[in-house]
């Protein structure tokens, strides 16, 4: 009797791994594939060199898959075209669609950052969701979160009918953006609202919670950090820079602004569903650059012109950057960069010479996930996306609408619009894989 006890004991540890308790199949499959020797990970990752989407999923397997090949070289990543299903009581997993190859992947998000909704994100995969709240950073990548302690975990105004647990009138976020990596000390964020001005906060600096600069009195049409300097463009086509001081505690707070109006921002009115987000600020080159949407006339066919905020000498000496005395030139050519466009994330990204796939030099990609775009009209060279869920089986389809002629003042563009509005829709740049 004991000798069969002692074979049943055996028999559970074996199962169990020595933990006592029942492991599932897939948790032996898992620890299986962690034990594969580093050699034939390292050959395997080699041969997956001209696939980013297939690099993408062999990092994701695992912890030990990813230190195995820690030390191999990384092939350049262009950026993901991240997909929200929200069909109810159904399967959530995102989807990203990367353009170097075509491929689609499944992301699985972390328990709770299901069905949210994502307002920015940052190189390496990070991005940022408010609603509903708490505020959570995230990277999708893999699947690490920065903890938010209670004061940045919700943004509290000094307006009773703010922040307060006041629901007749919740802040609204409509974008947050980092002035470097979420995971530096420094990082200060700053969150685009709808009627709440701009909320400013560090992440790195638990107790100094949110400041806010602008409730109920501006609303804002995008910003952007360059340079470490917040800008943002106001829905009376100002652009404003914002001076940050670091207060008591190390709290950023807008201590003053400096405006000057957008005289280049057409006022011609646009059946197109990206009409309201169509200004976007980005890092070009290390310069402030906007992108806008415009047209030649009313009833022409929309495009894109970029302009760069150029110093003068003296200003740049002094180290310090005015809008006034600053001016704007056009940039006719991206040269080896594309710029992607999207209401909560913008990137201008270098595209290497040997690039495959749907992404060219010196284009302008744009997204846009308004469910406005449901019924409207798509203009110009466009891509409209839909999921089909055939067979229990996700899959992506994309239908080119007819192209328009070129103009010689124009860089070329491709939108991307879900034809559901039920879906998010999001640029996200994946670390270098």
């Amino acid at each position: 009797m004991a000798a069969a006890g002692d074979e049943r004991r055996t028999k559970l540890l074996r199962r169990t791994g020595g933990s006592g308790q029942a492991t599932t199949a897939r948790q032996r499959q898992r620890r299986s594939f962690s034990m594969l020797a580093d050699d034939i990970l390292v050959t395997i990752y080699r041969l997956l060199g001209d696939y980013p989407s297939s690099r993408a999923r062999f990092t994701g397997v695992c912890r030990s898959w990813r230190a195995a090949v820690a030390a191999e070289p990384r092939v350049p990543v262009l950026p993901w075209l991240l997909l929200s299903p929200r069909e109810a009581g159904g399967n959530r997993t995102r989807l990203a669609r990367s353009l170097d190859d075509g491929a689609v992947m499944r992301i699985c998000p972390r328990p709770g950052l299901v069905g949210r909704r994502l307002v920015g994100g940052y190189d390496g995969c990070w991005v940022v969701s408010c609603h509903p709240p708490p505020i959570r950073i995230v990277n999708l990548f893999s699947g690490a979160e920065l903890p938010l302690p209670g004061k940045l975990s919700k943004i509290a105004c000094p307006r009773r009918d703010h922040g307060r647990g006041d629901t007749r009138c919740p802040i609204v976020v409509s974008k947050v953006v980092f002035s470097e990596s979420p995971t530096s000390g420094g990082c200060i964020m700053a969150a685009m609202t709808e009627n709440c001005g701009i909320a400013l906060c560090r992440v790195g600096c638990p107790e100094g919670g949110w400041s806010i600069h602008g409730c109920q009195v501006e609303s804002f049409m995008d910003i952007a950090f360059c340079n470490g300097e917040l800008y943002g463009v106001t829905r009376g086509h100002k652009l404003v820079k914002f001076d940050i001081t670091l207060h008591k505690g190390g709290a950023p707070m807008v201590t003053a602004d400096t405006r000057v109006a957008l005289q280049m921002v057409s006022r011609h009115q646009s059946r197109n569903s990206c009409k309201e987000y169509s200004v976007y600020l980005v890092d070009l080159h290390g310069k402030l650059a906007i992108a806008m949407m415009t047209w030649w006339c009313l009833g022409t066919e929309p495009f894109f012109k970029v302009y760069q905020l150029l110093v003068d000498d003296n200003e740049t000496s002094t180290g310090t950057t005015t809008c006034c005395n600053s001016r704007w030139e056009e940039v006719t050519s991206l040269g080896d960069h594309a710029l992607f466009l999207g209401q909560t994330f913008s990137k201008a990204v270098h595209v290497p010479m040997d690039m495959c796939g749907d992404v060219e030099r010196n284009r302008i990609y744009y997204s846009n996930n308004s469910s406005r775009s449901l019924n409207a009209e798509v203009h110009g060279d466009a891509v409209k996306l839909t999921i089909s869920y055939g067979n229990g089986d996700l899959k992506y389809e994309r239908e080119k609408s007819t192209s328009i002629a070129d103009y010689a003042e124009k860089i070329t563009s491709v939108g991307y619009f879900m034809k559901c509005g039920l879906h998010d829709i999001m640029w996200l740049l994946p670390p270098d894989i």
